[in-house]
């Protein structure tokens, strides 16, 4: 899971940390990061979760 991580841009990997290790709430990651809002940041990390994954299948 590292190196996939690795391979994430860092926004990315920024948002997949504060959600997953450090378990911050979409509200906390939208102040955090100066997301518009919860909504946004939702996607954000959903999108950055699917890269994630990707990167762990093709590793």
């Amino acid at each position: 899971m590292r190196q996939a991580l690795a391979n994430l841009r860092p926004e990315e990997r920024e948002l997949v940390v504060a959600r997953l290790e450090l378990g911050y709430s979409y509200a906390q990651i939208t102040v955090a990061t100066g997301r518009p809002s919860p909504d946004a940041t939702r996607m954000a990390v959903r999108r950055a979760l699917l890269r994630l994954a990707e990167e762990m299948g093709s590793g």
